[in-house]
């Protein structure tokens, strides 16, 4: 039974993936926005081995791995003083599985909106969009397997949409060698979005993931990550079902300093190249303290330009 339900999930991601017509306008691609600092510095990928509570967005699964209670704050700002916030607790059951909760938040500071006459209106304009996501993982036959439901709000120029999506993963670990996880994730799975007079399809994604930990010594260890991205989505109406394949590459470096002092320097590449060579590369750096985590991470976003993200990670 529960390799039918492994299986059932991994036919209804490709499924999904191969039908339909996949034209997105954008309305809801914050929903793939990377939220926190750690995995956004190795290229977006890691899908097979996260390791921490930012596994709700990564890949639910991931969330059987979490060893004590894990609560994270994250930040970044966009251009236009546009404002990315993601707050998440996780946790493990025991035999009943892991549990978490997530909220995030893309939005300005409501601004001054005007009429035909050129007037300012007393309801200023809006850019809000928020999300609220509830996570379960467990152990099912040696697989990690997670599923992550999202209730999503937007307010934008005064239309109001609302909207759900289904966000699943498996993974397994010492698969073929060891150290070597493998996983498959499909992202933001739904009907089209409510309270919207046009089709638009949300911003669905399955990602192949390969993640290898290896030890230097017994201090120093890396962990290395690729993952391959098929997008079910297209911004161009014309070509729906055109959409292009990204590939993500990634390495953290976990260096002790001290007996409760790690360093973590972090490099990722995303491919295919575009625009400027050196755009396509992110970096990072982490630095733990006993159950008290802060990264950092780097990006550049070439139009958007360039984005720090921090974030916060406390294991209780």
């Amino acid at each position: 039974m529960k390799k039918i339900i492994i299986l059932i999930i991994i036919l209804f991601c490709l499924n999904h993936y191969a039908s339909g017509n996949n034209y997105t306008s954008g309305v809801s691609l914050f929903l793939v926005l990377p939220p926190d600092a750690r995995w956004s510095a190795i290229g977006e990928a890691g899908a097979a081995i996260v390791d921490d509570v930012s596994a709700i967005f990564w890949n639910p699964s991931g969330l059987v791995r979490l060893k004590k209670i894990e609560f994270i704050f994250s930040h970044a700002e966009y251009l236009m003083d546009l404002n990315y916030n993601f707050i998440a607790i996780g946790f493990s059951a025991g035999k009943w599985g892991s549990f978490g909760i997530g909220s995030y938040y893309l939005g300005v500071t409501p601004f001054d909106s005007y009429n035909d006459s050129g007037d300012i209106r007393e309801e200023p304009n809006r850019f809000e969009n928020d999300a609220l996501s509830i996570t379960y993982a467990r152990d099912i036959m040696g697989f990690g397997a997670g599923l992550n439901c999202k209730y999503v709000s937007q307010n934008l120029s005064h239309r109001i949409y609302h909207y759900s999506a289904l966000d699943a993963g498996i993974h397994r670990e010492n698969i073929i060698a060891k150290n070597l996880s493998l996983a498959l994730t499909a992202r933001n799975m739904g009907p089209l979005m409510a309270n919207i007079k046009i089709e638009d399809n949300l911003p669905f994604q399955i990602d192949f993931s390969a993640g290898y930990i290896n030890k230097y010594s017994n201090l120093i260890k890396s962990k290395s990550a690729i993952d391959v991205k098929y997008p079910g989505y297209s911004y161009n109406a014309n070509y729906p079902d055109r959409a292009n394949i990204n590939y993500c590459l990634g390495h953290e470096i976990e260096i002790p300093l001290s007996e409760e002092l790690v360093a973590y320097p972090r490099l990722g590449l995303k491919l295919p190249f575009e625009y400027d060579f050196l755009r396509n590369f992110t970096y990072g750096m982490g630095i733990r303290f006993q159950n008290y985590n802060i990264d950092f991470s780097y990006l550049d976003y070439r139009d958007l330009q360039s984005i720090i993200k921090i974030s916060l990670l406390l294991k209780l």
